[in-house]
């Protein structure tokens, strides 16, 4: 494959993506069109907490594979990663940097047992700062395949600034990152607070739909963190709103703040 990048059709097909479902599809595709490569993740490493699994997609049937990889780094896999440290610290003093990564030369034992166990063999990543943390977004290749040449990893490198530039208005129109713990903590409360409202309890979902609307989520937001299409949310708001008697979400900040109040 030529990584030279003179087709603008992938560029456009991001852009359309960006505040939609499709976006990490077309992230793949995006890199497709110009790197061979079997899988990708984003991570998000906030300052002094756990990172979070941004974007994780596959050709073919590693979806659920690529999946299953993303969830055991996030946990502790992570931790292991000397390689990502290490890129971290030399991004002291820059904007962004990119590295490769093959099987053979990860120095953790533990973190070559990840490798070994998802059939990886080669990474190219790019680290940039973002948002108090660190986005890192990652190419893999599979058992059997080259390592990523010097072309390819040059290409990846100015793909990814103008991909990173996509990313930031895609995330910002989700949610935002930062302090991500303390958000979903704020979420379970709300989701609490709202499902025991009441004599009439709201639903697991509607409770979801709710706390994200209490925390500023748009519509888009609700249901791409969700995996529900927009459709959904309104249906599943409405029927909330009825249960709780209101019909506005100024009302439904007011029922909140009457809960916590009254707690």
């Amino acid at each position: 494959m030529n990584p030279n990048i003179p087709n603008i059709q992938p560029f456009e097909g991001l852009v359309a993506g960006i505040g939609k479902k499709q976006f990490g599809p077309n992230l793949l595709g995006f890199f497709s069109s110009y790197i061979d490569f079997d899988e990708l993740t984003v991570y998000f490493f906030p300052q002094n907490e756990k990172p979070r699994c941004v974007l994780v997609e596959a050709h073919g049937d590693r979806n659920a594979i690529a999946k299953s990889a993303a969830e055991q780094y996030v946990t502790d896999g992570y931790l292991d990663d000397v390689e990502r440290i290490d890129l971290q610290i030399k991004l002291h003093g820059r904007s962004n940097i990119v590295s490769s990564v093959h099987r053979d030369e990860v120095i953790n034992d533990d973190f070559r047992d990840w490798f070994d166990s998802t059939a990886i063999e080669d990474k190219v990543l790019w680290v940039a700062r973002f948002g108090g943390g660190f986005l890192n977004t990652n190419l893999y290749r599979t058992s059997g395949k080259p390592h990523f040449n010097e072309a390819e990893i040059d290409a990846f490198l100015k793909l990814s600034r103008f991909a990173y530039s996509c990313l930031k208005v895609h995330l910002a129109s989700i949610e935002p990152l930062d302090n991500s713990e303390r958000r979903d903590i704020r979420l379970r409360t709300i989701e609490q607070l709202l499902s025991t409202n009441r004599s009439s309890a709201l639903s697991a979902r509607e409770s979801e739909v709710c706390a994200r609307i209490v925390m500023g989520y748009s519509t888009t937001a609700i249901a791409l963190g969700l995996n529900i299409a927009e459709n959904t949310v309104k249906t599943v708001r409405k029927h909330a709103y009825a249960k709780l008697e209101i019909s506005s979400q100024n009302e439904l900040f007011a029922l909140v703040l009457e809960s916590v109040l009254s707690a």
